[in-house]
């Protein structure tokens, strides 16, 4: 289900929070006196906590050349501070002057050498040039030196590297080494669910998080984690209890409410699971992917007017959500509204031209509608897309589907070009039969259907529903006696 998908990819967001937050209107002083006395070309003096402070306001505001500027006059002021050192090394790690900065952090060493943010932006790095081990390496000697409180987030760096290195197993146990340091680190909780989802270390999440829970039992991402580990075994009941202990301990934590939903979903409480993911909209805001989730709630309900309406709701946030185009049309299909429903398929496809389950999807509303323009249409774009097709099944659709309208030129031009670029299967084989009694090609036709049934005999049910006719066909009849 595409709903998953985006609830997945939801818990790799992080909580937006205010990174500048220190005695603004202090710092906008500060600014103002540093930027005139700098057009006046007059000398000046700050403490070093308000230099650090205005550098970072330089940083969040995107002015990298002002904040490398001031990290200068600053240093050459306090010459031996290994922070406003590291800082300036940092700066150049943006602009990926990567020599510069390790030049930096050796002097900045040498003056602090238990200073952790060295070691981290070291590792920062070599992360980025791809030399990992010497990553783990600068991590494992931070280790060492680092005070007590230090050792949690330098696990979550290590974390970093093997997530890059795409051990998930390794990014696990990192998570949970630096949440038995820290159970309270909101960035591994926040984390986890992720590396677990990856190594699908589901039982492993859930004896950890139950004893993170009996010592922080007020832990809101911890009962979160538990419940996604839950879910990722089908354990959906124990999934939604876990959720509604979140929401307990803190009822404006949306994600709670989304994986609520999905359960409940999963769990066919479709009614449930849209009161959820209303929730989940009042505690965040109107994301496309709630509105479409609620649609599909509703499809299931078989209410397909309200389906529509969440669809489109979805589609006004997001007008590029082909998905939910698409899924209007199938609410239109199973109305038996076929026209309306072509209309919406087509428009999915303009969207998304290669997506082989909107072109398919036409096709069948084609057949319904008996139009074989439309069908010769859609078939033309499957041909069109066949270097990209992998496997037969989008082939065998389309050729049941010609068959079925009787465009059988067009179905044994569609087998040519698959056999030829694809080679054979054996529904293809049996289809190619039905197209060839269809054309009169009796004798083609019979041992077609003597090669299918003698690779598979169960294909004879295929046939008689292609071709009903048969079933009085003495011929026919003795063929498959003979295989069954």
């Amino acid at each position: 289900m595409e709903c998953y998908i985006w609830i997945v990819l939801e818990h790799e967001r992080m909580n937006e929070r205010d990174d500048y937050n220190q005695n603004p209107e202090d710092i906008l002083s500060a600014v103002k006196q540093y930027e005139e006395q700098l057009k006046k070309n007059k000398s000046l003096f700050f403490d070093l906590n308000t230099f650090e402070e205005l550098i970072e306001y330089y940083e969040l505001q995107g002015k990298i050349a002002k904040a490398m500027e001031a990290v200068d006059f600053a240093i050459g002021i306090y010459p031996f501070s290994s922070a406003l050192i590291v800082k300036k090394a940092s700066l150049l790690m943006q602009h990926r002057k990567y020599n510069e900065a390790i030049k930096l952090l050796d002097k900045a060493e040498g003056l602090d050498p238990g200073e952790v943010s060295v070691y981290l932006l070291r590792s920062d790095i070599l992360l980025q040039k791809g030399k990992h081990q010497e990553c783990i390496e600068v991590i494992h000697k931070a280790m060492e030196v680092a005070e007590k409180d230090e050792v949690s987030e330098l696990w979550l760096e290590l974390a970093d590297v093997y997530e890059d290195l795409h051990e998930f197993n390794k990014v696990f146990d990192c998570l949970k080494t630096a949440l038995t340091l820290d159970p309270a680190n909101e960035e591994a909780l926040n984390r986890m669910w992720y590396s677990v989802d990856l190594s699908k270390r589901f039982d492993d999440s859930i004896d950890f998080h139950q004893k993170l829970i009996d010592d922080s039992p007020y832990s809101y991402l911890a009962w979160q984690n538990l419940g996604l580990a839950y879910f990722g075994l089908g354990l959906y009941e124990k999934a939604v209890e876990s959720f509604e202990f979140v929401i307990a301990i803190n009822e404006t934590y949306d994600l709670a409410y989304r994986d609520c939903a999905e359960t409940l979903y999963r769990m066919g409480s479709y009614h449930k699971a849209i009161e959820f993911y209303h929730k989940a909209i009042h505690y965040s805001r109107p994301f496309e992917d709630l509105y479409y989730c609620i649609g599909e709630c509703y499809e299931k309900l078989k209410e397909y007017g309200k389906a529509r309406l969440y669809y489109r709701k979805a589609v006004n946030i997001e007008p590029e959500l082909d998905i939910a185009i698409y899924r209007i049309g199938i609410t239109f299909q199973k109305e038996k509204q076929y026209h309306s429903a072509l209309s919406f398929f087509k428009k999915a496809m303009r969207m998304d031209p290669q997506r082989l389950t909107f072109l398919l999807a036409a096709a069948k509303t084609a057949l319904a509608l008996k139009d074989v323009n439309q069908m010769l249409e859609v078939s033309d774009r499957l041909i069109a897309l066949s270097p990209k097709v992998k496997g037969f099944k989008a082939y065998e659709q389309m050729v049941e589907f010609l068959i079925q309208l009787n465009c059988i030129d067009q179905a044994i031009e569609i087998i040519s070009i698959v056999e030829q670029d694809k080679g054979v299967s054996i529904n293809l084989t049996l289809l190619k039969a039905v197209a060839s009694f269809k054309a009169g090609w009796r004798q083609q036709a019979i041992e077609l259907l003597s090669q299918t049934l003698f690779a598979d005999k169960n294909k004879s049910k295929l046939f008689f529903r292609l071709m009903p006719e048969m079933k009085i066909d003495n011929e026919v009849l003795s063929i498959i006696d003979i295989y069954t």
